[in-house]
């Protein structure tokens, strides 16, 4: 009979383990299948072990090679002679749960376009590591009730992400049959399941972490001697080795940028934009959507810039989406007109395939009253505007694919499609965003603010309710003093995501704008007990208490505030009030 799944682990020496994984794999598997074993020359018993045991298990192929052809030739051999629909690649030194192979097919058939899925477990590096939850267990016996616990309450948990280890993976043999497969040059191992993954996803398949199924793993035994100064060395030398080995196959050493922007009366400030982004980018869409004042011309005095025109539908993410069809380049980076960009000399050497860059905008203000402001030091002379900035921060960076798309009529991302095809996300510190548009707020706020509202409205009654599309029409109603209607969002959004940290920040100060002091502080204590770090929680707590009359504890976190920071305006605000107070023999001395 054709068995549903081929079993392959690449051995090498570890018998101890082997064996608990095969009890594992005999105890835990009901559907059909084979295990092919192909032995890199271990010389302590397992030949002999299997050659007993396979008189018994006439599922169990063993192959030998005298030769050792690193995990990767062990494993390419192995899937080459796969006879089942799917394929299991395992670590020897793992022990498999109950339903481990049901829960892995059923994470493959989840959607069409499945590659690779990896289970989760104890000891793995990267987010296939369980960290969430305690493990619960500290035995075998008790490992198989975990294991059950988890299958139930991660029930269809799956997470995109292209970079799956498979010490218990899954594959069809029929989408591994369509690519080159496991590569023998990385030997004796490390990095060959990075470029598994990268064939995958260069190949339009998704990887997937298979979230509800749970495997023990022993860890590293299956690279040997890893735990002695020297085997630091040997593996150490060896991970450096296959990087370099895949770097040099898949990461460019010139990657080419289309800069992408779109504009529409943006005359007076695309110029210097313009001239941040120019050394550095290969090419600038410029997509105009009806500019009348000159704004065409301005970019077409640039070199690198190539125009084309958009008609206005309402809509960025469209427009957006029209600029990046528009590029021919590797990468698109995402500009706005009225901002410049520092530190684009230094991204060259950090990109890599498959992942995005996380960037952040520092918008200028004049209004030191906004949440997470950060004054200016100095530090950019020629950029800094108003008495400081606030972050906001989203993917500008990423690969020039056509399934990486914009979303949302307004306050547009491509954070969605990034995480549905589990690319990586780099944080990037290097590249600075200088925004200025919000240093005039109130003629921001008034130019733009009911215009976005409408928008996100209308998208909410087009069925994209979403978390993002609520909590972008709270703040924006919020914004607008509509508090009522911000308030009625906002509890939308805590039905969806109850222990979000957005809604006790945001209910503090609708309440406290209303003058409603007691709410606030109930909802500042709720923010605080999610987020104690958080410099404007700990603000808007030590705030409420001191308008609710509890001076005591407002004195100590103004006072821990300014341990922080010392120059926080509303730190030192509190102690001059709290102070006078005492002055006045109002708290009794």
């Amino acid at each position: 009979m054709k068995p549903t799944v081929s079993v392959v682990v690449a051995l090498y020496n570890q018998l101890d383990y082997t064996i608990q994984m095969l009890e594992s794999l005999n105890a835990f598997t009901k559907l059909p299948y084979e295990l092919i074993a192909v032995d890199n020359g271990s010389t302590d018993g397992t030949q002999q072990y299997f050659q007993e045991e396979m008189m018994k298990h006439p599922e169990y192929v063993y192959v030998r090679n005298e030769k050792n052809l690193g995990c990767a030739g062990a494993l390419r051999l192995g899937c080459q002679m796969a006879r089942g629909e799917y394929i299991a690649i395992i670590n020897n030194d793992i022990v498999l749960s109950k339903q481990w192979a049901e829960g892995l097919i059923d994470c493959i058939n989840s959607d069409k376009d499945i590659g690779l899925v990896g289970a989760r477990t104890n000891y793995i590096s990267g987010p296939q590591m369980v960290t969430e939850v305690g493990l619960g267990y500290s035995n075998m016996f008790e490992y198989q009730d975990f294991a059950d616990d988890f299958r139930v309450s991660f029930k269809g948990a799956y997470i995109p992400y292209w970079q799956i280890r498979p010490f218990c993976g899954m594959i069809k043999k029929s989408v591994y049959d369509s690519i080159p497969g496991w590569d023998p040059q990385y030997f004796p191992a490390n990095c060959e399941d990075d470029d598994l993954c990268m064939q995958l996803v260069t190949n339009g398949y998704r990887n997937l972490i298979c979230g509800d199924v749970f495997v023990h793993h022993h860890g590293s035994k299956s690279m040997g001697d890893v735990a002695s100064e020297e085997g630091k060395k040997r593996y150490n030398a060896q991970v450096k080795d296959m990087g370099a080995l895949f770097a040099k196959k898949w990461i460019k050493e010139k990657p080419t940028i289309s800069a992408c922007l779109i504009v529409k009366n943006e005359a007076h400030c695309l110029g210097e934009c313009l001239k941040s982004i120019a050394p550095y980018v290969d090419e600038i869409i410029v997509v105009d959507t009806g500019s009348t004042d000159g704004t065409v011309e301005v970019a077409k005095a640039f070199k690198k810039v190539k125009v084309s025109h958009f008609d206005w539908i309402e809509d960025f993410a469209a427009a957006r989406n029209f600029a990046n069809q528009q590029a021919t380049m590797d990468w698109i980076l995402s500009v706005d007109a009225d901002e410049v960009f520092t530190g684009l000399e230094k991204i060259a050497g950090q990109i890599l395939p498959y992942y995005c860059f996380r960037i952040v905008t520092r918008n200028y203000t004049t209004n030191s009253q906004y949440s997470n402001i950060t004054f200016n030091s100095g530090e950019y002379p020629k950029h800094e505007k108003g008495v400081g900035w606030f972050p906001s921060t989203k993917i500008r960076l990423f690969p020039n694919r056509p399934d990486v798309i914009w979303e949302y009529p307004v306050h547009e991302v491509v954070e969605e499609s990034v995480y549905h095809l589990g690319m990586g996300i780099i944080e990037n510190k290097d590249i600075v965003v200088h925004h200025w548009s919000r240093v005039d707020d109130t003629k921001y706020m008034g130019d733009r603010s009911e215009k976005y509202f409408e928008l996100l409205k209308k998208n909410a009654a087009n069925g994209k309710r979403d978390l993002r599309c609520l909590e972008q029409l709270a703040v924006q109603a919020q914004g607008m003093k509509k508090y009522e209607e911000a308030e009625a969002f906002w509890m939308e959004v805590f039905e969806i995501d109850p222990l979000g940290g957005l809604v006790p920040l945001n209910m503090c100060h609708i309440c406290a704008e209303r003058g409603d002091w007691n709410t606030a502080k109930e909802w500042a204590t709720k923010a605080f007990l999610l987020s104690p770090d958080n410099k404007d929680v700990n603000q808007n707590l030590a705030l409420c208490c001191f308008n609710t009359g509890d001076h005591l504890m407002a004195e100590r976190l103004a006072l821990a505030i300014l341990k922080k920071e010392p120059v926080n305006p509303l730190g030192k605000a509190l102690i001059k009030a709290i102070r006078e107070l005492k002055k006045q023999k109002i708290l009794g001395g």
